[in-house]
């Protein structure tokens, strides 16, 4: 027997159930520790066994929960066979108040097993068999117990020459109900895992099963087309590497890129620490990297990806967010203004390129879709000076721009020239109109109904240079199901956001500019 300290202040191990993780980073909490534990003794790991694979395992006893009439996780079992815990990192793996480990790689806060267990559950049985001395060590918690009665110390089951292969076998019970795994978030709960662990999967370095399936990542497609104004033009692939340094300790280091086709679930940019993804793995949640993307829902934002290596900012002990944000955003910056291929701009093309449909081929004619200037291209000088300037942000490479490219004169030829039998088009409704002074200048805002974006509303700036603003509002969104049908005040603050949004990026304000914008005008409209 042993005695294993589990010392902290009271009741510090049952807060974590409160900590705000995403399961998906729980469950990497245990893969980063085997990680950490194959790297540190590969060369004993290899000795006796030349093909030796890191392996983690995680298995969900299931059971239906009568009260909420769902499946939930009864038990859960993370077992690796990496080089398991010797007596010496086994008596300070469970207490929080030793300062002692080394804190290095993946193990950087050192508290990680500790964390997941208690955001888990109340009760833990850690198993652990070292290679070094080929002793399995045993423990088991309650962490209830341990608050209510102050314990500061458990005693532990060594079991000498066991015979039991290395590595380390964990198992939860008696689960918190609030942090509850339902079986049916299953599939995404093994989509995001191995989202964080794509380096390690790619590289063939470690195999993760969740309970029978073995967890694989398949790399995103990238776009190998012409630039969008040359569409009779060489192919280019859209992909740029990346490598940032502020020479201030602080650097980015990856790929960013296009995808073949817009996508939902592959867009937006990952970053990663240690090679394991601490922001983006969820795509739900990649909102960092916005000088890549640009607003929500437009061409941009639902085609550009990537992946980026931080290094000299700090994560979260949760590891599961970063500690500077801002400054994460500026390198951001920095790396967008790189992004370009034979001359040109990745993130434009991105902004402005159209898949052809199939029945088109290149031709040595010109595209009609090139004769036509779209909303961002540069206008003739021969064009009437515009009554409401386009904002300086929203140029004709689209740099810097938000919003969404409204060429609706080559939509509705491309429409024309679509095989039969043709569909219908879309007719939008005017949901409401306004004037607004932009500049000294008077401006149109019109509210119409929209349905080719997911998002509740957007700008279209396609008229801008004739001094119209249009505002579109999905609405299918299910915003309005759920509210009804769009209202007079709802169109109010639509309007209002819209011309606040148009008037900042005009004059290179910041969001607080845009806030002040927002409370001005919505005191004037319609007055």
């Amino acid at each position: 027997m042993a005695q294993i300290s589990i010392e902290a202040k009271q009741g510090v191990y049952l807060l974590y159930k409160n900590y705000p993780y995403d399961t998906a980073q729980v469950f990497g909490e245990y893969i980063d520790n085997a990680i950490q534990s194959s790297e540190e003794n590969i060369l004993g790991l290899t000795a006796g066994a030349p093909a030796y694979k890191l392996r983690v395992d995680i298995n969900i006893e299931w059971a239906h929960d009568p009260e909420d009439n769902v499946i939930k996780a009864k038990t859960i079992t993370i077992q690796d066979n990496a080089a398991g815990m010797n007596s010496d990192k086994f008596s300070h793996a469970f207490n929080l108040a030793d300062d002692s480990e080394s804190r290095e790689g993946m193990n950087e806060f050192g508290v990680g097993m500790k964390a997941a267990s208690a955001w888990l559950g109340n009760k833990w049985r850690v198993e652990s068999t070292s290679i070094e001395d080929n002793t399995t060590r045993i423990l088991e918690v309650d962490l209830t117990e341990v608050s209510e009665k102050q314990i500061k110390t458990l005693e532990s089951e060594e079991i000498q020459n066991s015979g039991r292969p290395h590595g380390t076998k964990i198992e939860i019970s008696e689960l918190w109900k609030w942090n509850a795994i339902h079986k049916d978030a299953k599939d995404d709960l093994i989509k995001n895992i191995s989202s964080i662990y794509r380096h390690f999967i790619r590289q063939n370095e470690i195999e993760i099963y969740f309970e029978e399936t073995l967890l694989t990542f398949e790399d995103y497609p990238v776009l190998n087309a012409p630039w969008y104004k040359t569409p009779d033009g060489d192919d280019i692939y859209w992909k740029k590497s990346v490598s940032f340094d502020d020479h201030k300790g602080h650097k980015l280091s990856g790929f960013v890129a296009l995808l073949r086709e817009h996508s939902k679930e592959k867009r937006g940019v990952v970053f990663t620490r240690n090679k394991r993804v601490v922001l983006g793995f969820d795509p739900n949640d990649r909102t960092i990297g916005q000088s890549f993307t640009g607003q929500v829902g437009s061409p941009k934002y639902r085609r550009v990806f990537g992946e980026l290596e931080i290094s000299g900012i700090q994560v979260t002990f949760g590891k599961n967010d970063v500690t500077e944000k801002k400054l994460l955003e500026a390198l951001c910056q920095a790396v967008a203004g790189m992004l370009k291929i034979n001359g040109y701009s990745l993130l434009t093309q991105g902004d402005k390129y159209k898949a052809r449909r199939k029945s088109q081929k290149k031709s040595t004619t010109p595209s009609t879709d090139n004769v036509q200037p779209t909303s961002n291209d540069t206008v003739p000088s021969t064009t009437q000076t515009p009554v409401c300037p386009v904002p300086q942000n929203e140029n004709p490479e689209g740099k810097g721009s938000n919003e969404r490219d409204a060429n609706t004169s080559s939509s509705n030829l491309n429409t024309q020239l679509s095989s039969s039998p043709i569909t219908p088009q879309y007719e939008p409704i005017t949901l409401a109109s306004d004037i607004f002074e932009h500049n000294g200048k008077l401006c149109e805002i019109e509210v119409i109904s929209s349905n080719d974006s997911d998002e509740l509303f957007w700008n279209d700036i396609s008229q801008a240079s004739n001094g119209k603003l249009i505002c579109k509002v999905n609405t299918e969104h299910p915003f309005f199901k759920a509210y009804g049908s769009p209202t007079t005040p709802m169109l109010t603050l639509f309007k209002a956001l819209s011309i606040a949004k148009y008037k900042t990026l005009s004059n290179d304000g910041s969001p607080s500019d845009m806030m002040n914008e927002f409370n001005s005008i919505i005191n004037t409209l319609n007055q």
